[in-house]
């Protein structure tokens, strides 16, 4: 399970709001990328997006980028809730 912490400005001046979200499902596929090179379509799951970005080092090709955890995250969390621009900081915990 990871668990994000999401801290992000209030609608008050001054008084950050905290947001926590929750995902279970690691093994959820998260993005599909097909391979230049062999023509293959890769899956990776949440877990390996979360494992890559946790290692914030260089990847090796079938390993998906670190950035992408991020993008993954921001797309499924925080632009559907209009919270992207508001975003202070978010820190991820494995649970």
């Amino acid at each position: 399970m990871i668990e994000a912490v999401i801290k992000s400005s209030g609608t008050i001046i001054g008084k950050p709001v905290i947001n926590r979200v929750i995902i279970e499902n690691e093994g959820d596929v998260a993005v599909r990328r097909k391979d230049d090179e062999t023509g293959k379509i890769e899956q990776f799951t949440i877990g390996e997006l979360f494992n890559s970005y946790n290692k914030k080092s260089s990847y090796r090709k079938n390993e998906p980028d670190p950035s992408l955890f991020e993008e993954w995250f921001s797309n499924k969390f925080l632009k559907g809730r209009n919270l992207e621009s508001r975003v202070i900081s978010i820190q991820f915990y494995k649970t």
